[in-house]
């Protein structure tokens, strides 16, 4: 994580040409290790085909909805003839990179989202623990101009109202917090700024967004989305209102058959969870990933303490 998030700091910061998507940076050059987390965990798992940023970015929708993983997991042990979902434990893993093919990655969503996740038996501690990453990914988009704007609203109204629900996804303690900028790092944007005066640029800090030092990074509202009134059929569900809500993301998936969706927006159709016994698995390669840096072990896997009876659509 710290060989990542100094080259993302220094070469990837917002701004940047090529920035590393859903990391929180604030003005005083830190990163969130939550955020740095999630960008590690999609880059271990995501394909390297053209396909890349469509997974990328239906995996960081699934972080960005509190308890819906959760949701997924029991419904797979509920319907499923495979054996019982076991996550990964240990501080040695074993990743199996997602193989989408050019022509296929229209179809998918969050269903072979979901997938990858279960088939690498991804804990859901350590989904929670990705959610800055989700929240991030969102108010950039909203931040710059997206042509999938009316797919990141939907799933930030469905965020909040999961938040209402359910509450902020809770962090893994050891590896919390921000990470604060070192001597030869600030030395390095010093130099990138010199460089961008004397060839009258702005830097990249005119083009990029980021948090205030200090500020709720965790809030409920996003920073760079401008929140509707009331009266605005697109206003989000109130915690009143919520209570059906649990896995409703019709904003994520697509159909799993290499039909053309239906709908008028192709990133937004109805989830359906499979039995994933029987899918041929999307994964040809198999990578060891070991911890680079020290780091305190994962808490021994429990199982999610909401038993709800609600299952997926």
């Amino acid at each position: 994580l710290d060989g990542t998030a100094k080259y993302a700091l220094v070469h990837g910061r917002p701004g940047k040409v090529n920035h590393f998507q859903g990391l929180m940076v604030d003005w005083a050059y830190r990163i969130h290790w939550r955020s740095m987390f999630g960008y590690n965990l999609i880059r271990a798992l995501g394909p390297t085909t053209s396909a890349k940023s469509t997974v990328n970015r239906q995996l960081a929708f699934i972080f960005a909805l509190p308890h819906f993983y959760r949701d997924a997991v029991e419904t797979a042990n509920t319907h499923s003839y495979a054996a019982p979902f076991v996550p990964q434990d240990g501080a040695s893993i074993e990743l199996h990179r997602a193989h989408i093919p050019d022509n296929e990655r229209q179809n998918f969503g969050a269903t072979e989202a979901l997938r990858i996740l279960l088939r690498n038996r991804i804990p859901p501690e350590w989904i929670d623990h990705a959610y800055p990453y989700g929240v991030a990914y969102l108010d950039q988009h909203f931040f710059g101009q997206s042509q999938l704007i009316d797919t990141f609203t939907e799933i930030d109204d469905e965020r909040i109202a999961r938040l209402q629900q359910y509450g902020t996804p809770p962090a893994i303690a050891a590896w919390d917090g921000w990470r604060e900028i070192t001597t030869d790092e600030r030395y390095m944007i010093y130099a990138q700024h010199s460089e961008d005066d004397f060839f009258e640029r702005p830097p990249a800090e005119h083009n990029g967004f980021y948090y205030p030092i200090g500020a709720d990074i965790l809030r409920e509202r996003l920073w760079n989305r401008a929140y509707p009134s009331p009266q605005s059929p697109h206003t989000a569900p109130e915690a009143e209102n919520t209570t059906n809500v649990v896995v409703s993301i019709s904003s994520l998936a697509v159909p799993t058959t290499s039909a053309p969706p239906t709908s008028t927006n192709p990133e937004v159709h109805s989830p359906e969870l499979l039995d994933t016994s029987r899918v041929p698995s999307p994964f040809v390669e198999s990578t060891n990933v070991e911890h680079d840096v020290e780091m305190t072990p994962l808490p021994e896997s429990v199982n999610p303490t909401h038993q709800s009876t609600k299952s997926l659509p």
